[in-house]
């Protein structure tokens, strides 16, 4: 195990209520390329509960503030995946040759800034998702890497970061269901800003 203490904060009291504390959004401990504390327990006593956002289990839950990923800064507009009315979608992906594929992230649309309205954040985003790698494009030599209909929680403005055993393929199908609906108007609407797959650590 590893253990984390703070024992000195900074001098500027940023938190609402004036006071001084520290915050942390994600803790992660490198072996290799391979994040080996995510989705492990975590014990403080010294924490304080905050709706879903601020818990210990939130320090490696894989909702990390920032990608590790180094996105281009020159040019950080992306057009995201928007699809209104549906229940359910279906995407398939052809990555060009086999890879060793060993973890996906799912970047939610940011509606509005996590911290500052909490309500609106993951609408949009997928609560059931199942990955099926294959060989071969009809999908007849295929493996289930992941097949979970409900268990994800509504994501802040942080990727979903999902590891899993490493497998060979060149063919990804992601199907996601069970939508966060959009409570401002009454709307399904899948939104989806980015789908990352890595292999070894390299998107």
């Amino acid at each position: 195990g590893l253990r984390l203490k703070i024992f000195k904060l900074s001098e500027n009291r940023t938190w609402v209520t004036g006071e001084y504390r520290a915050a942390l959004a994600e803790m992660m401990a490198f072996a290799g390329p391979n994040n080996v504390a995510l989705n492990h327990r975590v014990k403080t006593n010294s924490a304080e509960f905050d709706s879903y956002i601020w818990t210990p289990d939130a320090l490696t839950d894989g909702f990390s503030l920032h990608s590790n990923v180094d996105r281009n800064p020159k040019n950080p507009n992306r057009v995201p995946l928007r699809m209104r009315g549906i229940e359910r979608t279906v995407m398939d992906f052809d990555l060009g040759s086999r890879r060793t594929i060993d973890e996906f992230r799912f970047w939610p649309l940011a509606h509005t800034i996590q911290f500052n309205y909490t309500s609106s954040s993951g609408i949009g985003f997928p609560r059931g998702i199942k990955i099926i790698a294959s060989r071969d494009r009809l999908f007849e030599r295929s493996e289930t890497l992941i097949d979970q209909t409900e268990i994800y929680p509504r994501t802040g403005s942080n990727p979903l970061m999902l590891r899993v055993q490493p497998t060979r393929a060149r063919y990804v199908r992601i199907e996601m269901q069970n939508i966060v609906p959009d409570y401002r108007f009454g709307i399904n609407e899948l939104t989806i800003d980015e789908i990352e797959i890595f292999s070894a650590g390299r998107l």
